[in-house]
């Protein structure tokens, strides 16, 4: 589990403090505010202003760090975006707001466009759909009797002018103009290469804190095999070779070459701690 740290401002003008406040829910965050992520149960200070964790041990200031590293990581790849038609759509959180807005107004002119008529009355949020584009006229009028040709982004059709709707979208080389059509795929593309980032950083950060929740080793217990330990002693993770109960006396976990017999059960050395979870990558 996560836990969001920030730091919140109290007191009257002239007196204000600053505290340190926490939410195990993002959507709970003030406005604005710069959280930090910490594993949950993370002791924490505040350090001149600055969040900092108090660490109980190597291994939760190691999952801490690689925690963070993932979520930069993360974040890195989503602003560096995806490859659409030889073009890198760039997905910055201002683009993400930008290509949410225009996703939004692209629905609503799919959903509401219809063919042009003649002698029509028209306003601003009409809509109409011809040759694979979608136009909205800039003041409110009537249609002419003919149909204008759509061959440009501006149209005129008696008292009226047409503009074509299209949107602005962040590439590497600068912004672009994209389509009704074109707008509605990226914002389904994006939406979905997003979300597998963060669903990887999801997982790769749950294989962070499972090593961080394994138990120590506790006698007169049941484990199934291929249970796993922590050894805070040495750092290690243990784990068992066959199902069965534990002895009365905690094992000299070692010697990590070898099998080790406790009660009904043996463990075989798996790997040191940190050194799982400082290999956990995206």
């Amino acid at each position: 589990m996560t836990i969001y740290a920030y730091v919140h401002t109290v007191g009257k003008p002239g007196a204000e403090k600053q505290i340190l406040a926490t939410t195990y829910d993002s959507k709970y965050l003030p406005e604005g505010v710069n959280a930090v992520e910490f594993p949950d149960n993370t002791p924490l200070v505040l350090n001149n202003g600055v969040i900092e964790p108090q660490y109980t041990s190597g291994l939760q200031k190691a999952a801490a760090t690689q925690i963070q590293q993932l979520k930069l990581v993360t974040a890195q790849a989503i602003e560096q975006g995806f490859s659409w038609n030889g073009t890198q759509i760039t997905l910055s959180t201002r683009d993400q707001a930008n290509n949410q807005l225009s996703l939004s107004v692209a629905s609503y002119s799919q959903l509401t466009a219809v063919k042009w008529q003649p002698g029509v009355s028209v306003v601003p949020t009409t809509v109409v759909t011809a040759s694979g584009s979608y136009w909205h006229p800039m003041t409110a009028g009537t249609t002419g009797p003919t149909e204008p040709e759509w061959s440009s982004s501006k149209v005129t059709d008696a008292e009226l002018t047409w503009q074509e709707i299209l949107f602005q979208v962040g590439t590497a080389s600068g912004n672009t103009w994209v389509t009704v059509p074109e707008a509605l795929e990226l914002g389904s593309i994006g939406a979905a290469f997003v979300n597998s980032a963060r669903h990887a950083y999801q997982t790769a950060k749950a294989q962070v804190t499972a090593v961080t929740s394994l138990s120590p080793w506790a006698s007169g217990t049941t484990y199934a095999k291929g249970a796993q330990i922590f050894v805070p002693q040495t750092g290690a993770i243990w784990a068992t070779t066959t199902k069965g109960k534990s002895g009365g006396v905690q094992p000299s976990f070692s010697q990590t070459s070898e099998t080790v017999s406790d009660g009904t059960t043996a463990w075989s050395y798996v790997a040191q701690a940190e050194a799982l979870v400082t290999a956990v990558t995206l």
